[in-house]
């Protein structure tokens, strides 16, 4: 919520005229001087041979969101799946079968949380 928003937006009835207007904030202007990946990067982790639905749908989501290039992180079995419905995708089949996260890190090298 923006520091100029009215107490009617804050009490969450937000009209549509504002939502627009938030839209148009955020989302930055196409121009030609842009090149690729100025105007965001995604990256989605998921999908595996039953379930490579939501990984397609969140990272085609991104790209009609507006980002540019959309990455999917996903199982080797997923990959064909996701990478034939929407070839704009970046697909990467370089996650495993496996439920286990700290297996996905060999892929995509997380930030560790700061602590003793």
């Amino acid at each position: 919520m923006t520091p100029g928003a009215n107490a009617a937006s804050r009490s969450g009835n937000i009209s549509e005229e504002e939502i627009k207007a938030e839209v148009r904030r955020v989302i930055p202007t196409l121009t030609d001087e842009r090149y690729k990946g100025q105007s965001g990067k995604v990256a989605v982790l998921g999908g595996c041979q039953e379930h490579a639905s939501a990984a397609y749908f969140a990272a085609v989501a991104a790209l009609k969101a507006g980002a540019d290039i959309s990455h999917v992180f996903c199982s080797a079995a997923a990959a064909p799946s996701i990478v034939s419905r929407c070839p704009d995708l970046l697909v990467h089949p370089c996650l495993s079968e496996s439920t286990d996260f700290k297996v996905w890190t060999h892929c995509v090298p997380l930030p560790r949380p700061a602590g003793p």
